[in-house]
């Protein structure tokens, strides 16, 4: 797992794909997820900050592909269904 505070699943999940190994869809909730009033994924400030630490220091993507996946994470997180 990378060392960050939160977002290590996400960045442990990017790691595995990595190695080409494929990832499938399983159409059964195994886990929930809980957010609590004060957690800290309930600032966005703080979770987009978080994302762009991953694209650039964990992933080490370009400035311009780090820009372009920010920018998809961006409107996901505006338009989720």
């Amino acid at each position: 797992m990378p060392l960050i505070r939160t977002g290590q699943d996400y960045g442990l999940w990017l790691k595995l794909l990595k190695t080409g190994k494929n990832a499938y869809k399983f159409n059964q909730v195994l886990t929930q997820y809980r957010i609590l009033p004060n957690s800290i994924s309930r600032n966005k400030i703080k979770k987009a900050k978080r994302q762009w630490q991953i694209y650039r220091e964990i992933e080490k993507l370009p400035l311009l592909t780090s820009i372009e996946c920010f920018c998809f994470y961006a409107y996901r997180a505006v338009f989720r269904k």
